[in-house]
Parts: C-alpha cells; sequence; structure tokens
C-alpha cells in the first residue's frame, strides 16, 4: 500500500503516574535547570495566539541553523502560512496546545502538541541560542506535562529517534 516501516525508540510518559514519580523519572540536571528558570526570570506559559506561533517559528529556525552546523540539518516545511495554518486547523479547534518559554517577553523556545482523545504528541519544538543556554526546554517540557496531566490527559509523546541511534557515535 506504499508504506514504508521504520524502526524508532519513542519516548513516552505516562500522565496517570503521580506527579512526584513523574518529577522523580526526570534526571537530576533536568530538574536543575527546571528550577533555574525561575531564578533567570524565564516564564514558561502555554500560548495561544498567532504571535506566540510565530515565536515558534523564530525559534525552529535557531534551532534548524544549529542543527545544520552540528551536520544535522533538516528540511523545513514551514512555507509563509505554515504557522498560520496550524493555528487555525489545530490550536482553534482543540486539536493543537503549544507552551513557550519567555524572556523579557521574547519567545525563546516553544514546543507545540498535537492532541487528541487524552494523549498528546510533540510536533514541533526549537530555542533560540538564549533559550539554549537558559535551559528552557526542560522547563516547557515539565510545564507541559503538569498541565496537561491536570487536565486528564494519559499519554505524553515527546518524540523519537532511529532505532540506529543506540549505537555510539550515531547523529542522534
Amino acid at each position: 500500500h506504499g508504506y514504508a516501516e521504520s524502526l524508532r525508540v519513542e519516548f513516552l510518559v505516562d500522565l496517570t503516574r503521580p506527579l512526584d514519580e513523574l518529577w522523580s523519572a526526570i534526571g537530576k540536571d533536568q530538574r536543575d535547570k527546571i528550577k533555574r528558570l525561575s531564578r533567570e526570570n524565564v516564564s514558561i506559559e502555554e500560548g495561544g495566539t498567532r504571535d506566540d506561533l510565530q515565536g515558534l517559528g523564530m525559534a525552529r529556525q535557531a534551532t534548524q541553523a544549529k542543527r545544520a552546523a552540528r551536520g544535522q540539518g533538516y528540511e523545513s516545511n514551514a512555507g509563509a502560512g505554515y504557522y498560520a495554518d496550524i493555528f487555525d486547523y489545530l490550536m482553534a479547534r482543540g486539536a493543537g496546545r503549544l507552551f513557550v518559554a519567555r524572556e523579557a517577553g521574547e519567545v525563546v523556545a516553544g514546543l507545540f502538541f498535537s492532541t487528541y482523545n487524552g494523549r498528546a504528541y510533540s510536533v514541533l519544538s526549537g530555542a533560540t541560542e538564549r533559550g539554549y543556554r537558559l535551559g528552557a526546554q526542560p522547563g516547557i517540557y515539565w510545564a507541559a506535562v503538569e498541565t496537561l496531566r491536570g487536565e486528564g490527559y494519559a499519554l505524553l509523546n515527546r518524540g523519537g529517534v532511529p532505532a540506529a541511534a543506540e549505537v555510539e557515535g550515531h547523529p542522534q
């Protein structure tokens, strides 16, 4: 039928587990980054506007440039109306959620999930150079876990990597 299989390792979070267990499952270095964000005056919040999605787009461009410099580049499908379409077809219809990290009102990192049937799937993410230095992504992830779990979601899929990534030296 034209389908091709590929082996992947997916990172799934069971949001029905107690919050303290989920917190403990995060590595200490990542927990420290999450705690540090408030001391660095970085706010983590749910984004709900077209401008918030444009902020994610800017962060994704920075991520793409950083990965390209490492030889891990990827093609972007973000044409002129890409983020407007995400807003219109997913966010406005309750099928997508955006979480952003802001410093001084500017988006420094973002994470977008498609959502349905009590499940959230990480679709798009990115961070500016400042967002990387601040360690904003773990804070966004934790905010999503707390928010979605609090709303009764059962599963959060953070994405994955090719199964070949288990071999040392693989770029991912």
